[in-house]
């Protein structure tokens, strides 16, 4: 897990968000963000990921 865990530590972009790297195929009605861009979600999940891994595993 530490391997993944520093890997999405080297995603994260100098302004402290997570891009959007592709898009999975699916019925969309609106584009919320672009590949590519920073994206809100990617974020929040990657920064709620490492608070639980910085809080509970002692590496």
């Amino acid at each position: 897990m530490n391997d993944a865990m520093e890997l999405l530590r080297k995603k994260q972009t100098p302004d402290g968000f997570w891009k959007l790297e592709k898009k999975y195929p699916a019925k969309i009605f609106f584009e919320m963000e672009k590949v590519g861009k920073e994206n809100r979600w990617n974020t929040l999940r990657a920064l709620r990921i490492l608070k639980w891994w910085d809080d509970h595993i002692i590496c």
